[in-house]
């Protein structure tokens, strides 16, 4: 059976520490409420995950540094 979406690593919060995503649980929550950060998926009602390919899209559209406009540079 074909699979519908393509597998993708799930990383939890202390991963996204891990990565220098070092923020409090409701300022993601803020964000992600926003927009802003991508959205969490829920495993069960105390697991939380999010997916690491969004993740990573999120950290390379940050800027590379604060004079390039808020635009990654290639």
């Amino acid at each position: 059976m074909a699979r519908k979406y393509p597998i993708s690593e799930l990383i939890n919060l202390s991963g996204l520490r891990k990565l220098g995503i070092d923020y409090h649980n409701s300022h993601l929550l803020r964000l992600e409420r926003d927009g802003l950060f991508p959205a969490r998926r829920y495993l069960s009602p105390q697991r939380i995950v999010w997916l690491r390919a969004e993740i990573d899209a999120w950290i390379h559209s940050r800027p590379t540094s604060l004079t390039t406009g808020g635009q990654n540079e290639a």
